[in-house]
């Protein structure tokens, strides 16, 4: 299946629904009908183009004399298949075409079939036409029980470099019949040779020509005139040559460039009852292998155009739909090959599909999952802020992935975050953050995936965090066209805490902050104090000081003698004794540096420096100990403070190893 979208029907916008008579007259306007009437012009010249071709590539050999037969065969089924896709479809404006992939296989069992059976039997055509009907129906059957029971996103795990491979081999296949059409004998390469003779070369010299135009103009421009001009005009310009050189017709036919004469009785000819006795049903039994084959490409094939309408259209589709859709199958012709080419080919790309799919898809893509309420980022913050953080930071949605990332695990992670913006219990999402420190391959495959990622959020007005790039992955995005320069929905940063931080200071900037962030002391400690008296009580035992960047608050193993409460600035706490040690938190204005360890009476077990200039108060041991003999009141209802502070950090510790165990 080859389907394309026309309309003007905008992907995000859901339309409402109207009656058949409104719908009649929306669609019967002018600037509605003639982009319709165009599309379906060129798709109908195109369906007629192929049909024929592929008519031509499959009876060819003993099945020449049979030509009329399968242009007729092939035209009929296209039209019926084209109907029926377009009534059931959950995609307006989808038009189905004639599928080349999976056709040469098709085309090798119906050659096969006709090596056996005498060109003078009777047989001949009624068993090449069953072999046919019966490989079709068999893949209807296998789209439809895909869809009915769900199964549609099972193929989405078949990674990209297996199909490349798959349609590689296809490819050349596809070449080589066009070759046996061309120059009208089976081509391979021993008789390469013979094609550089001058009557062979007439034969195949314009269609290469016109092919090699094809696929540089197609990869240049993005035009749905491109095909059907340079079809059209081939063939205006092949009778212009016959008329300017005086061939006649006839001279024409002789020479192999055009089709004998059709029967008088049209060209269809179903396959009557009658004609079933004489089906040979052995010979049809005897291509199961290039049955269960056609079945394979033709999924994987579903697969590749649905994906591609999908980023075309920005807009997903239910693959379960289009499988059942699609349970009547276009009748394709292909062309003759190798039977030791399919066998090769089919059961190692069987065997690496099955084994790739049943380990890989087991594992799962994300290896934790947490909120900016739960996790945030080292940078300072205020106590108000820290408090909105924590109250507005569901919005902040943080995936951490893991492995290997091809089409089927991006696809469950796309699946994932549509859940959780589709999830009404929860603050909407204002930021999905997906950290690739863990990932050790992304595949071509899923970037497919992110970019429909992007295109979801950016519909959702959701902004999108990428961190712990690879150089790989990142060139990997940027050719897909997930990354662009001053993109409006898409953020990297080299590292997490970056990220969050850019997130973090993204929202606190749209919700109004109860405090400012630099306020005196005293007014900060109300914050701390239920009762404003103690407040000011308590500062009278603190003793100010005025820190530079880089100097030491207090070291790991120092004896913890004093609390330190930062009026304005930022300390930071490592894990070590130097500054380049690793960074557990940066502490902002209306914060305390060294709580724990004061009150347990032990030596520190980090150390703290001053990241920027900053004014401290500190309250050492001699001075808690006096307040403890003069304003016990005071002593006590700082402590609680502290309890509370502790308190908070201990909860805010328990959700996010929470969100880690649901990870």
């Amino acid at each position: 299946m080859k389907g394309f979208s026309s309309g003007s029907q905008s992907p995000q916008s859901q339309p409402l629904r109207l009656s058949l008579s409104a719908q009649l007259s929306q669609e019967l306007q002018p600037s509605r009908l003639v982009p319709t009437l165009t599309a379906g012009l060129i798709a109908g010249v195109l369906l007629v183009i192929y049909a024929i071709s592929m008519a031509a590539l499959i009876f060819t050999g003993p099945l020449a004399e049979f030509v009329p037969v399968g242009i007729g065969l092939a035209l009929f089924t296209a039209i019926v298949i084209a109907i029926v896709v377009a009534l059931t479809n959950a995609m307006p404006g989808i038009v189905i075409m004639p599928q080349d992939s999976p056709a040469i296989i098709l085309a090798m069992m119906a050659g096969a079939i006709a090596t056996q059976i005498p060109t003078a039997d009777p047989a001949l055509l009624p068993t090449v036409m069953m072999g046919l009907a019966i490989a079709t129906s068999s893949v209807g059957i296998v789209y439809y029980l895909l869809g009915s029971f769900k199964l549609g996103n099972l193929i989405r795990s078949i990674p990209y470099p297996v199909v490349g491979g798959f349609l590689a081999g296809t490819g050349y296949l596809l070449a080589q019949g066009a070759f046996n059409v061309m120059t009208d004998r089976f081509f391979n390469l021993a008789d390469f040779p013979t094609l550089l003779l001058p009557t062979m070369v007439i034969r195949w010299l314009p269609g290469c020509v016109i092919g090699l135009l094809l696929v540089l103009l197609l990869r240049r421009y993005d035009n749905m005139f491109i095909m059907p001009t340079i079809i059209v005009g081939s063939i205006l310009a092949f009778y212009v040559t016959l008329w300017l050189s005086q061939t006649p017709l006839s001279s024409a036919r002789e020479m192999g460039l055009l089709f004998g004469d059709f029967p008088e009785g049209g060209l269809w000819r179903p396959l009557h009852w009658s004609m079933v006795s004489q089906v040979k049903w052995p010979l049809i039994f005897g291509q199961a292998d290039k049955i269960a084959t056609i079945i394979l490409l033709s999924v994987i094939a579903l697969l590749l155009n649905v994906s591609g309408i999908e980023l075309a259209a920005r807009q997903d589709i239910d693959l379960n739909r289009e499988l059942q859709s699609t349970g009547i199958v276009i009748l394709i012709l292909f062309v003759i090959a190798t039977v030791g080419f399919l066998q090769g080919v089919g059961v190692g790309i069987v065997v690496s599909v099955a084994l790739f799919v049943f380990s890989a898809s087991r594992v799962n893509v994300t290896k934790y999952i947490l909120s900016g309420s739960t996790y945030q980022s080292h940078t300072a913050r205020s106590l108000p802020q820290s408090r909105i953080l924590q109250e507005e930071g569901e919005q902040i949605y943080i995936l951490s992935l893991q492995g290997f990332l091809f089409f089927g695990t991006a696809n469950a992670l796309l699946n994932r975050i549509q859940a959780r913006i589709a999830d009404d219990t929860l603050r909407p999402l204002g930021y999905v953050v997906l950290n690739f420190q863990a990932v050790n391959v992304i595949d071509s495959s899923a970037v497919l995936s992110f970019v429909r990622l992007k295109q979801l959020l950016q519909h959702e007005d959701i902004k999108l965090v990428l961190t712990h790039l690879s150089k790989a992955t990142r060139t990997q995005l940027k050719r897909g066209g997930c990354l662009q320069p001053d993109d409006p929905v898409c953020q990297v940063f080299p590292e997490l805490d970056r990220g969050l931080e850019w997130c973090e200071n993204d929202l606190l900037g749209v919700i109004p902050l109860r405090r400012a962030r630099s306020l005196p002391l005293l007014i900060q400690l109300n914050d701390l104090f239920r009762n404003r008296d103690h407040a000011a009580e308590f500062t009278d035992y603190l003793e100010e000081w005025d820190a530079e960047v880089g100097e030491i608050v207090y070291q790991r193993g120092q004896v913890a003698d004093a609390i330190d409460l930062i009026e304005v600035g930022e300390v930071t706490v490592y894990l070590g004794a130097q500054q380049n040690a690793h960074r557990i938190q940066t502490l902002g204005a209306g914060n305390m540096v060294g709580s724990v360890d004061f009150f347990q009476q032990t030596t520190h077990q980090t150390s703290a420096i001053v990241e920027a200039p900053s004014t401290l108060y500190r309250l050492s041991t001699e001075s808690f100990q006096r307040m403890q003999q003069e304003q016990p009141e005071v002593a006590v209802a700082f402590q609680s403070a502290v309890i509370q502070i502790l308190g908070d950090r201990l909860t805010y510790a328990y959700k996010k190893i929470a969100d880690l165990l649901k990870s």
